[in-house]
């Protein structure tokens, strides 16, 4: 949403918004130019020619009520990226359950690498271009949610699809669902990339480009792990040998998501020796397994991984040290939790320093069944806590029991921890 803010103000428009508290984003957006206001008041969009909201307010918020009544026109963050987007001469989407955010990034600097004229919207923090690049206004890339089916507004020329898994369930009744509105948003682009190794998308049957670790147009082979920790390997296009890569798993994550990434630039006829200066010039992305500092003399990673497949992969990368790493889990939206929850205590199960902090609502009402006091009942080693000042004193107390910190979620606990770490105890 502060994304598209911030292209609106560049664009022109006069932006106000409210939020309920304060973060470094809405600071950016204040030094833009934008008025935003802590707290919801139907007071904040008196004077607004149009209201946007996003899949997070409910019917109850007292803005949008605000608005309704006094018939000033509204539309969804899904429908104002779509506006957003029409004003671009060729749009490029990046889907997925996974990856998007790490995807979107790669792509922009390639892209930039390439001297393109182009403006990303990134759904994270890229550690150098932030969520919104702009650098001209031919191609348009962005990353499109599925979530609420917002994915099927989106209008691509190039669809790129990384992955299908059981996320958003509440939204879709199962995952054959989602597997068919991946399909529709696939449909209406004129070149579509897909991952063949995904066991939903290799039944895709229209795709322009496909991509797999051993299978597909694009493929990897002769990977080496450096003595260094980072990883080489080369990338093959149709049989024949592309690029030779070096590249640090912590920061890309997946094989998938360099595949994914590059098959984009090659569909536009992007130069290798652009795309390897755009995987030199990505250095992550925020909340990525980032390293905040250190609190009690130990380092803090963050990850925003909420779903059991992002878990799982958060804590691979911690290797033979995840026995010696606290990790934290905030689950994120009960129902989430509740949908999936055999899987959630199957990849915490392997944790044996466990924090269950509570449960980031998001959009939500409480639900017992879905919650994170549940969950961390149902997984034995684990401790639950429900407020900060009990988690920092479980740290302190028991700090000889690890090495390091591995906070895991998508809610509020990156900014606990970011004011954690400037405290230094």
């Amino acid at each position: 949403m502060s994304a598209l803010a911030k292209y609106l103000i560049v664009d022109g428009f006069i932006v106000t918004g409210s939020d309920k508290v304060y973060t470094s984003e809405i600071q950016l957006l204040r030094d833009m130019g934008a008025k935003v206001i802590i707290g919801h008041k139907a007071e904040n969009v008196k004077n607004a020619n149009i209201v946007v909201y996003n899949s997070a307010i409910t019917g109850q918020n007292v803005e949008l009520n605000y608005a309704l009544k006094n018939k000033i026109p509204i539309i969804s963050r899904a429908q104002l990226l779509k506006m957003i987007a029409r004003q671009f001469k060729f749009r490029i989407g990046i889907a997925g359950s996974h990856g998007k955010t790490t995807v979107t990034s790669i792509i922009a600097h390639i892209f930039m690498c390439s001297n393109l004229s182009f403006t990303a919207h990134i759904g994270g923090n890229d550690k150098i271009l932030g969520n919104l690049a702009m650098f001209g206004k031919h191609m348009f890339v962005s990353e499109v949610c599925e979530f609420n089916k917002n994915i099927r507004l989106f209008e691509p020329d190039l669809a790129l699809c990384l992955n299908v898994d059981n996320d958003h369930l509440n939204c879709y009744s199962d995952i054959s669902l989602l597997k068919d509105t991946m399909f529709e948003y696939l449909d209406k682009a004129s070149s579509k990339i897909i991952n063949i190794d995904d066991q939903y998308l290799k039944s895709y049957k229209n795709s322009s480009l496909t991509f797999g670790i051993t299978q597909g147009d694009y493929t990897i082979k002769n990977e080496r792990k450096l003595e260094s920790g980072l990883i080489n390997f080369d990338v093959f296009e149709y049989g024949k040998h592309l690029l030779n890569l070096t590249l640090n798993p912590k920061i890309y994550y997946t094989h998938h998501n360099v595949l994914g990434s590059i098959c984009v630039a090659r569909e536009l006829k992007i130069a290798k020796q652009y795309i390897i200066n755009g995987f030199d010039s990505f250095s992550g992305v925020e909340r990525r397994n980032e390293y905040l500092g250190s609190f009690s003399d130990k380092p803090i990673y963050i990850d925003y991984a909420h779903h059991p497949t992002e878990l799982k992969v958060a804590l691979n990368i911690c290797g033979d040290n995840l026995a010696r790493t606290l990790v934290i889990f905030q689950p994120h939206t009960y129902s989430r939790t509740r949908l999936l929850f055999e899987d959630f205590i199957k990849v915490l199960s392997a944790c044996n320093n466990l924090i269950i902090y509570k449960t980031y609502a998001a959009r939500e009402d409480f639900d017992y069944e879905g919650s994170a006091e549940r969950l961390s009942k149902a997984i034995k080693q684990s401790n639950y806590y429900n407020n900060e000042e009990d988690l920092v004193n479980h740290i302190i107390k028991y700090k000889d029991n690890f090495d390091k910190i591995l906070v895991l979620g998508a809610g509020d606990l990156y900014i606990t921890f970011k004011n954690l770490t400037k405290k230094r105890p």
